[in-house]
């Protein structure tokens, strides 16, 4: 929505993720960009534009620097199982992928990264 709010933050308002946009503008504009690229990548795989960035797109940046807090980008949320989350939140994502998400794992449009065992 223009407002700087999105259908994410009403229907998961206590998501930790959700959470966690909310504590900075800082983290805002780092998800933004983040889900930029995922379009990017997106367009780059399949040739056309993936759904999602019209929104990213209409979203009021300006407005979301006023009316979120910015206190510089904060710790990720780690929305995992105890077992894998870690002081790091790309060591916890890592391990998380590799030992419980890995089924779903392929690399048709690219070489699988260097952490990936």
């Amino acid at each position: 929505k223009k407002d700087g709010t999105s259908y994410s933050t009403k229907a998961y308002k206590n998501h930790p993720c959700t959470l966690w946009v909310k504590e900075s503008f800082s983290n805002l504009l780092w998800l933004w960009n983040m889900s930029m690229c995922l379009c990017e990548e997106f367009y780059s795989r399949y040739g056309k534009e993936h759904a999602g960035r019209k929104s990213l797109l209409s979203l009021d940046l300006d407005f979301a620097a006023v009316a979120y807090p910015d206190v510089g980008l904060t710790p990720p949320a780690q929305c995992m199982a105890k077992e894998y989350k870690h002081t790091h939140a790309v060591v916890a994502y890592r391990t998380f992928y590799l030992k419980d998400k890995s089924r779903f794992a392929s690399w048709d449009h690219s070489p699988a990264p260097y952490w990936w065992e």
